[in-house]
Parts: structure tokens; C-alpha cells; sequence
């Protein structure tokens, strides 16, 4: 199978009960990076919470903030949305 993005949840999944990215799941990042696959973080947290560990992991992907409500641009922190088509109802149909 071909891998090509992974979504993390950061609360109670990539995040340690300090608030912080282990060492370990820093380099598992980093391993998937450089195997090509984009890696983006999703969390129910506000963009001020988030950006820091975007930064921190110089990640260069889309940041999915409030539960999916609000996604930013990883490279200018802009509120971006979805193409239309995404959106759509008829997208959606089988």
C-alpha cells in the first residue's frame, strides 16, 4: 500500500501528559516525511495552540484545527477553504 498522508491527533494521541512531542513520535514524523508521505496534524485545539508544534517540527502541510471547522494554510497561517467541488453534494455520491 502507498501512503501518502497521515492525519495525527495531537491530545491524548502524539502529545505526551506534558503537553509535549516525544522524541520518539518527533522521529516517526520525521521518517514518514522523508519517505514522501505528508504529514499533517488535526486536533480540536485553536490555531494559537496549534502553530507552535507545526513550527516546532517544521512541518509544511494544512493545520486542521477545531475539530475540522477551521484549516489554515501551513506556510502563511491564512484560514483556507475548501474547493467547492470538496464541498459539494454531488461530490459526495457514489
Amino acid at each position: 500500500m502507498d501512503i501518502r498522508a497521515v492525519f495525527i491527533d495531537m491530545d491524548g494521541t502524539l502529545l505526551t501528559k506534558k503537553n509535549e512531542i516525544s522524541k520518539r513520535n518527533t522521529e516517526a514524523i520525521y521518517m514518514l516525511i522523508n519517505q514522501g508521505v505528508k504529514v499533517f496534524l488535526a486536533t480540536g485545539r485553536p490555531f494559537d495552540i496549534t502553530v507552535p508544534y507545526h513550527k516546532q517540527r517544521r512541518l509544511q502541510t494544512t493545520m486542521i484545527c477545531l475539530n475540522g471547522a477551521a484549516i489554515y494554510d501551513g506556510h502563511t497561517g491564512n484560514l483556507t477553504r475548501l474547493p467547492k467541488r470538496i464541498l459539494s453534494l454531488q461530490s459526495c455520491e457514489g
